[in-house]
C-alpha cells in the first residue's frame, strides 16, 4: 500500500515454568524460542473468571501451560517484546499467559527439584476438549463486532480447516448489503474492511459514467484493440507504445481463461484496471477480491476515473488502521504487495512462473498452482515470492504440493498464511534446511534435529482426531528424520489441554502468531 503499508512481524513470549507442587506431575512448560529476549515484564495478577476476548493482529504469544482442568479460568496478560532485526517495525502487545494458581502441596519440600526435560514423543493425555460455539465478544475486539455499517450475529461457529490440529471460528456478518458467512477469522476480518470500502466507495457520485462500458478517454484504446482484433497486421503499427507493451504483458493470460478474480485484457488496455489498484491499495483491499459487491464499486469507480468523469482523490478514501498486521520477516510482502498493486494480473502470473521454473519447480506443480481457481494473483504472488528467497530449502515444492489440495478461497488462504508462517520462522529465528510432508502436512526441518510446524488456525483443540494426528507426525519425525524437538507457532489461541498435551510431548508452542491475512 502506498500510505498504509503494514509491515511484517511476530512477537513471541515466554512460558512461564509450572509451579513447584507440579514437578511432582512431571509436566514441564517449555521456554521461548531461545534466540530471543526476555519480557521484562511486572509478575501477572490473578485474573477473573472469564474468557479474554482475541485481539485483532496481535504479536505472538507463548501458549499457556498446562492446565489441571480444561475449564481453568485464564489469568491475567502481560507483554513480551517482538522479534528482533526488524527495522521500522512497530511492536504490538504480546499477551503471556500465566499458569494458573495450584493448590498447595501438603508437604511442599525446601526446595524444589528441578524438572526434567520432557522426551520429544507421542504421549497419553486424560480427556478431551469440548468443542463448542462461543459469543463473538470472545473472539473479536468491539471495533470488529459492530459498526455503522455491519454488526457480528452469535455465535461463532467451530469448523474443520485442513488439518486436524485445528478449527476454524465462522462468523455470520450482518451488513446493509446482506449477510456473509466466512469460515474462518481471517475472511471475517477481510469481509469487514471491505464492507467500509464499499460503504465508502457507493458514496462517490460518477455521473453519467457508461454502464459496462468506458467513455472519453478510454475509448480510444478500446477501437484500437477491436480494430487488432479484425485486421491485426494493418492495425499493429497504428497502436501507441504503451497499448502496445500493455498487450505484450498480457500475452500469457490472453489467450486463456480468465479466473473470476481477474480483469480481462480490455479492462487493463483502458486503464480501469490501474485505477483499480490505485483505489484498492489505497483502502486496504485486495483488487482480486471474489466480493461482488466490493467489484461492482471498484470497476463502477474505475471506469469513471479512467474515462475522465472524475478525479478520485485517493487519500480521501483511505481505511485507517492496518488491513492485518503481518509475521516477522516480511518487508518481503510489503514489496510483494507493491508488485500487486502496480502490475497486471497477467504479468504477475508470467513472473509467478519465471520464478517458479528458476526454482526448479516441477513443471506439473508450477501449471496445477498457476490454474487453481481459488488462488488469486495476488495469493499466487505472496505464495511464489516468500518461497523463492529461500534458496538453500530443499523441498519447498512439497508447500505448493499441499497448497494444490485447497477446496475454498480460505484454505487457498490458509496455505499461503502457512507459508508466512514458515518464512518468518525462516528468517527470524532458526534457518529451514528442508520442507517434508508429513501426514500430507508441510513441516519445516532445521539443521539442529529440530521441526517447526505452523497452524493457521484460529484455535487448537485437543481432539481424539488432533491427538491421533499429532502423535503420528511425532512418530514419523524421530523415527524417519529424528527429529529431537520440535516449534510449533498458531494463529489462533490453544485451550489449556492442548498447551498440556504439547507440553507433554516436548514441543515449545506459541500461540496468536499474525501475518498478513488481507
Amino acid at each position: 500500500m502506498r500510505h498504509h503499508r503494514t509491515s511484517v512481524r511476530t512477537g513471541v513470549g515466554t512460558l512461564a515454568l509450572l509451579a513447584a507442587s507440579l514437578a511432582a506431575a512431571g509436566v514441564h512448560a517449555q521456554s521461548g524460542l531461545p534466540s530471543l529476549p526476555k519480557a521484562n515484564t511486572p509478575p501477572a495478577q490473578q485474573a477473573p473468571a472469564q474468557t479474554a476476548p482475541a485481539q485483532q493482529a496481535p504479536a505472538a504469544q507463548a501458549a499457556p501451560p498446562p492446565a489441571a482442568q480444561p475449564a481453568a479460568p485464564p489469568a491475567a496478560r502481560t507483554t513480551a517484546p517482538g522479534l528482533p532485526g526488524l527495522p521500522g517495525q512497530q511492536q504490538a502487545p504480546a499477551q503471556a499467559v500465566p499458569p494458573p494458581a495450584a493448590a498447595p502441596a501438603a508437604a511442599p519440600p525446601a526446595a524444589p527439584p528441578a524438572l526434567a526435560q520432557p522426551a520429544f514423543q507421542p504421549a497419553p493425555v486424560a480427556g478431551f476438549d469440548p468443542v463448542f460455539e462461543r459469543p463473538t465478544a470472545e473472539v473479536y475486539p468491539p471495533e470488529q463486532r459492530q459498526s455503522e455499517w455491519h454488526m457480528l450475529a452469535e455465535p461463532v461457529k467451530p469448523q474443520g480447516s485442513p488439518t486436524p490440529l485445528g478449527l476454524w471460528n465462522q462468523t455470520t456478518i450482518q451488513s446493509r448489503y446482506g449477510n456473509m458467512e466466512p469460515r474462518n477469522e481471517s475472511f471475517t476480518r477481510i469481509r469487514i474492511r471491505e464492507i467500509e470500502a464499499v460503504t465508502k466507495l457507493k458514496a462517490i457520485d460518477t455521473g453519467e459514467t457508461v454502464v459496462g462500458g468506458i467513455s472519453n478517454a478510454a475509448a480510444a484504446p478500446f477501437r484500437a484493440v477491436g480494430a487488432l482484433l479484425t485486421s491485426p497486421l494493418e492495425t499493429l503499427g497504428n497502436i501507441p507504445k504503451g497499448i502496445s507493451d500493455t498487450i505484450a504483458r498480457t500475452g500469457e493470460g490472453f489467450s486463456s481463461d480468465k479466473s473470476k478474480f481477474e480483469d480481462g485484457m480490455f479492462k487493463e488496455i483502458a486503464g480501469v484496471s490501474r485505477k483499480k489498484r490505485e483505489i484498492a491499495a489505497e483502502m486496504g483491499v485486495d483488487v482480486y477480491s471474489s466480493n461482488p459487491i466490493l467489484q461492482s464499486e471498484l470497476n463502477r469507480i474505475g471506469a469513471a476515473s479512467a474515462g475522465g468523469n472524475i478525479t478520485v482523490d485517493v487519500g480521501s478514501i483511505a481505511i485507517s488502521g492496518p488491513a492485518g498486521a503481518v509475521i516477522g520477516n516480511l518487508s518481503r510482502v510489503d514489496a510483494l504487495q507493491e508488485i500487486v498493486n502496480t502490475q497486471p494480473a497477467a504479468e504477475l502470473r508470467r513472473r509467478a512462473r519465471y520464478t517458479l521454473e528458476q526454482m526448479a519447480i516441477p513443471k506439473s506443480f508450477v501449471d496445477q498452482f498457476l490454474d487453481h481457481p481459488y488462488y488469486s494473483p495476488r495469493r499466487k504472488t505472496i505464495v511464489v515470492g516468500l518461497l523463492s528467497p529461500m534458496k538453500d530449502v530443499a523441498g519447498r515444492e512439497r508447500i505448493l504440493e499441499a497448497a494444490l489440495t485447497a477446496d475454498s478461497e480460505e484454505a487457498a488462504l490458509y496455505y499461503q498464511q502457512l507459508t508466512e508462517l514458515i518464512s518468518g520462522f525462516h528468517f527470524t529465528n532458526t534457518p529451514v534446511k528442508e520442507i517434508m510432508l508429513v501426514e500430507g502436512f508441510p513441516v519445516a526441518l532445521t539443521g539442529k534435529a529440530s521441526a517447526f510446524i505452523a497452524v493457521p488456525t484460529d484455535r487448537m483443540y485437543w481432539t481424539r482426531e488432533a491427538a491421533q494426528f499429532l502423535d503420528r507426525m511425532l512418530t514419523d519425525l524421530i523415527k524417519n528424520h529424528r527429529m529431537t524437538s520440535a516449534t510449533l507457532w498458531t494463529l489462533g489461541d490453544l485451550t489449556p489441554l492442548t498447551a498440556q498435551a504439547l507440553a507433554q510431548r516436548g514441543i515449545h508452542a506459541f500461540q496468536r502468531a499474525v501475518v498478513n491475512y488481507n
